[in-house]
């Protein structure tokens, strides 16, 4: 318990500090193991279960959770999502990409309104601040 209590206190102590460098930060809201190491052992029943699926290759843009990369058909959608299990999201290179590519009409299909409000914000702040994208970017 001490070590968790620790750890949550280092947690909001690095919140507070990005908050101070106008960088917004999300406590989750976390309810499995998801994307994490965790769910490498389910990565076969997962694919078995999703090869079961009708799913068609894209007929529009659709960006990948793990490297904000394009679908390109049925297998790299299937593959995408049973990696996804146990690898981080990196929405910053799905919102690098959108402002790189200068895209300004994106779509969440993963009903999480959150992201569209963070690739909002972001857009917003790349604009008027060369900071703000230099402290989001990952390349």
């Amino acid at each position: 318990i001490y070590c968790k209590n620790l750890i949550s206190d280092l947690i909001r102590q690095i919140a507070k500090d990005l908050k101070s460098k106008r960088i917004i930060t999300v406590k989750p809201k976390v309810t499995a193991a998801f994307h994490s190491p965790l769910l490498t052992k389910i990565k076969s029943e997962f694919r078995e279960a999703l090869n079961k699926i009708h799913i068609s290759d894209p007929k529009y843009p659709v960006l990948k959770n793990l490297d904000g990369e394009i679908y390109q058909n049925r297998d790299d959608i299937i593959n995408g999502l049973v990696d996804q299990l146990d690898h981080p999201v990196l929405f910053t290179k799905i919102m690098n990409r959108c402002i790189n590519e200068n895209i300004t009409d994106y779509y969440d299909v993963s009903l999480r309104i959150r992201f569209m409000k963070m690739i909002d914000w972001f857009q917003f702040n790349s604009d008027h601040d060369d900071q703000a994208k230099s402290e989001y970017s990952t390349n």
